[in-house]
């Protein structure tokens, strides 16, 4: 069976389902988590202090979160990604 083989790997049966009901979900038009962050951080920019110009708040989302994990499509990225990327930092 398909889930003994995924448990048998030490895969998470759990997230590896909700991995999967995520992936089939996902339509063509899925964007980057980066350009979401991006777009986000366009529009608080009015909201930071001096315009967001010295960007404290952007670059440590940009120089660990982005490049660990950017590139990954916004729908598959879980809060658990989010969260656990700079852990080991």
């Amino acid at each position: 069976m398909k889930w003994e083989g995924v448990k048998q790997q030490g895969t998470d049966l759990i997230s590896d389902r909700d991995r999967l009901q995520r992936e089939a979900k996902a339509g063509q038009e899925d964007t980057a988590l980066a350009e979401i962050v991006h777009v986000v951080f366009e529009e608080r920019k009015e909201k930071l202090r001096r315009d967001g110009t010295r960007s404290q708040w952007f670059s440590p989302i940009k120089n660990q979160i982005i490049l660990e994990i950017g590139n990954r499509r916004f729908s598959t990225t879980t809060q658990w990604d989010i969260l656990h990327t700079p852990k080991p930092i």
